[in-house]
């Protein structure tokens, strides 16, 4: 997570600029900014920092179809169902700039329940923070556009679309303590060109799509993730240059895949790296645990010494689209069988180790990189 408070010394690793050009020392600071912001929010109910500033509650009445620009906090919910307001009837608020801060105080907002495109519980944009919201009955619940936007401490249920949805041009985004369950396709789905991080998520139940599907980012950031009964994959990763998971990932009893990795980067474009150093399972799902796509053989999966990958009970295990190109996997995988041609570095068949039925792995027990692995490529 990049802002613009992470710019490093010179001295220690160059200057920061903007997400695109960040160094990995500059995300690390970018990270421990975050960590220090949401210390400061813990503090008080009376005042929140955002960028840098104090801001007093706002004592302004919200309606439906507000633009908040400023910390603002909700003293009741907030009902977007009513035909005569003078914004659209349907939508929620928008949350503009860095200094738009809302605390929904655990307060809902609900809207119609409909299948309208401008129906967006939360919209934030340019640098925007929203904390302990449940938001249901929209077309997406949050839609995180342009810029570092946090959205954080909150729950997200039934929307007629995905629930939260990033696109974009720019911006290394925060999605962190979220439950987003039971949306029409998607629980979460991030489209921006820049970062995604995705921090301690439930996703669950998603009827018609993945729970978390990251398409074409620069760089995608999981941990601790849960993705259970979605009616597609748990977890879908598309066309995305690095990949790191940490912490624990769980991907378990959904109608397609675990984990979908698809790639048409062509290796000599950098092709698609996905590095764990999580302990991640992946079982029961109705197809594929570990599944590859695309030309495969731009795909790297390296399983770190701190990392941990249990691949068991799913309808297939490890397996692939049969290109004559395959991924390649670095590191050692539990699993019960392999159903494509997937090699080693060496260029020879993996093979899977024996042990479905014990426990693997302890990630927490090693010391892995922690937030500090995004662009450019750093040295693993």
């Amino acid at each position: 997570y990049y802002h613009d408070k992470c710019e490093a010394p010179p001295s220690l690793c160059g200057k920061c600029d903007k997400c695109k050009t960040c160094d990995t020392c500059g995300y690390q600071r970018g990270y421990d900014y975050y960590q220090a912001m949401l210390e400061e929010w813990a503090k008080t109910e009376e005042a929140q920092v955002a960028d840098g500033q104090w801001y007093a509650p706002s004592d302004k009445t919200i309606t439906c179809g507000a633009e908040i620009t400023e910390f603002t906090k909700l003293t009741s919910d907030l009902i977007c169902i009513d035909p005569g307001n003078t914004n659209d009837p349907s939508s929620g608020l928008v949350l503009s700039g860095p200094n738009a801060v809302l605390d929904c105080a655990k307060f809902s907002i609900v809207g119609p329940v409909q299948d309208n495109s401008a129906s967006i519980g939360l919209h934030l944009q340019n640098g925007a923070t929203a904390m302990n919201c449940n938001i249901e009955g929209f077309y997406h619940a949050v839609k995180m556009e342009n810029g570092d936007n946090i959205f954080k401490d909150s729950r997200v249920v039934g929307s007629t679309n995905d629930n939260i949805r990033t696109e974009g041009e720019d911006g290394c985004m925060v999605i962190d303590n979220v439950e987003t369950i039971y949306s029409a396709f998607d629980g979460i789905e991030a489209q921006h060109d820049g970062v995604i991080n995705i921090y301690n998520v439930k996703a669950i139940g998603n009827i018609g799509g993945d729970g978390v599907d990251i398409l074409r980012t620069e760089c995608a950031n999981l941990e601790n993730i849960e993705a259970i009964g979605n009616g597609s994959s748990g977890i879908e990763i598309e066309d995305v240059p690095m990949v790191g998971l940490y912490g624990t990932i769980t991907s378990e009893f959904n109608d397609q895949d675990g984990l979908e990795i698809f790639c048409n980067i062509s290796p000599a474009n950098g092709g698609c790296e996905v590095k764990v150093f999580a302990d991640v399972t992946l079982t029961g799902n109705r197809d594929d645990g570990l599944d590859f796509n695309g030309d495969g053989s731009g795909i790297t999966f390296t399983v770190d010494a701190c990392g941990s990958v249990k691949i068991c009970s799913n309808r297939g295990d490890i397996g692939g689209d049969d290109d004559d190109d395959s991924p390649t996997i670095d590191g050692e995988i539990t699993c019960d069988e392999i159903n494509d041609s997937v090699v080693d570095p060496e260029g020879e068949d993996f093979e899977c180790q024996e042990g479905c039925f014990a426990n693997v792995g302890s990630a927490a027990a090693c010391q892995s990189p922690v937030h500090a692995y995004c662009y450019p490529k750093p040295e693993w």
